[in-house]
């Protein structure tokens, strides 16, 4: 066969032009049993392979036209280039669709492969068993963010590490904030190199990190002096000067430590801060109700690395009763069986009375704690009274 050869095609079906008494539309099944008629189930039924004198019917001619027109117009489809899309009721008609066949998908272009045979599963849903049938081809978007194309003139980023096997010459910058390329003979008249020793000849500015393997030195030439910054085996920061070469028969002039845990020392001993030091505040005079005082200890057992003890005067007491104190800090937690209370008097009126005992109700929170006045069993009695109460936390 040639690609000249006739190839027969359906421009209109066959029947396309025949009135509507020479054609016949064919039904799926024969509407009335018996009456001669084709359908696509039968196509000419039984009684039209039976003589007439026998009772039979003879073939008509526009159902004859009518099965042309229905074949001619499938083929018409077929030789357009169409592919249908998944149809779920001809699947089940013909058994299901099989290995290999082709479908159309919702948006144009786009087609799937049957995977298996018997497939009723929908294309492009979870688990089909269809796959693209451009699956592994690549596609323009897919070439363009994958390769550099020649001939496009604008810029184009390559995030992937590159080697270049051969020499590969750049121009020489003509615009160094312009982020072009820097040939090695040029970068060696512009920049210090990492592996040998650079003279600068102006001010530097770094404007990130300095990074060394052990110890930074920095020699002051017009003092003939060295300061020295390096970090020991037990993680301590020492700044020293030396005075003449910075080698060990150089003269130690000082030096200046800090430690892991954030401590100074230097030859003359450690330095203190004020964080170390306990410090107390108030609010309010001894005996006032509501007075309190707040103590902060250095403690580095506790996870803040302080330690804190509250204390404080409830208000009056006229009878049995307790009451619920919010701290005047908020801790962060509260150190086991450290807290309590006691009773307090303004007046001492007998020495039979005073009766009443301070307890704490229940653990206190890290916001407040909880204070009960209560009484022997045959007090003598002293109105009004108060209660002192502490807790420590961190």
């Amino acid at each position: 066969m040639k690609s000249t050869d006739d190839r027969k095609l359906f421009g209109t079906p066959i029947g396309a032009a025949a009135v509507a008494g020479n054609i016949a539309v064919i039904p799926q099944t024969q509407a009335t049993v018996g009456d001669g008629t084709a359908s696509v189930a039968l196509g000419f039924p039984p009684e039209t392979f039976i003589a007439r004198a026998a009772g039979g019917e003879p073939p008509r001619g526009q159902d004859m036209n009518g099965l042309l027109n229905l074949l001619s117009s499938a083929m018409q489809v077929l030789q357009a280039g169409w592919v249908g899309a998944f149809d779920a009721g001809f699947a089940q008609s013909i058994g299901r669709y099989p290995a290999g066949a082709i479908v159309a998908g919702v948006v144009p272009g786009a087609f799937w492969v049957s995977m298996a045979d018997a497939n009723v599963s929908i294309p492009g849903a979870t688990g089909a068993t269809w796959q693209s049938l451009f699956n592994g081809y690549a596609t323009q978007t897919w070439a363009n963010g994958q390769f550099l194309q020649l001939a496009n003139a604008a810029v184009q980023a390559v995030t992937g590490p590159v080697t270049f096997s051969g020499i590969t010459t750049v121009p020489t910058p003509t615009d160094y904030t312009k982020k072009q390329a820097i040939g090695a003979s040029d970068a060696d008249g512009r920049y210090g190199r990492l592996s040998s020793a650079n003279t600068w000849t102006n001010s530097q500015i770094f404007n990130s990190w300095i990074a060394c393997s052990n110890a930074l030195a920095i020699n002051v030439t017009s003092r003939n002096k060295w300061i020295n910054f390096y970090i020991d085996n037990s993680d301590n920061v020492t700044i020293d000067l030396n005075a003449g070469t910075n080698t060990a028969s150089g003269i130690n002039l000082g030096w200046l430590r800090f430690n892991a845990q954030g401590h100074i020392a230097t030859p003359i001993g450690s330095v203190a801060f004020l964080s170390d030091i306990s410090q107390t505040t108030h609010s309010g005079n001894a005996g006032d109700a509501g007075s309190f005082a707040i103590t902060v200890y250095t403690d580095p057992s506790t996870p803040s690395g302080r330690r804190y003890r509250i204390s404080g005067q409830t208000a009056a007491f006229t009878g049995e009763s307790r009451q619920t104190i919010s701290l005047p800090l908020t801790l962060n937690g509260i150190l086991p069986g450290a807290w309590g209370a006691t009773t307090f008097w303004n007046v001492n009126t007998s020495t039979l009375g005073n009766d009443q005992f301070a307890q704490i109700i229940g653990a206190p929170t890290v916001s407040s704690i909880t204070v009960n006045m209560a009484v022997t069993a045959d007090p003598s009695l002293t109105w009004p009274c108060y209660a002192t109460w502490w807790v420590e936390g961190y």
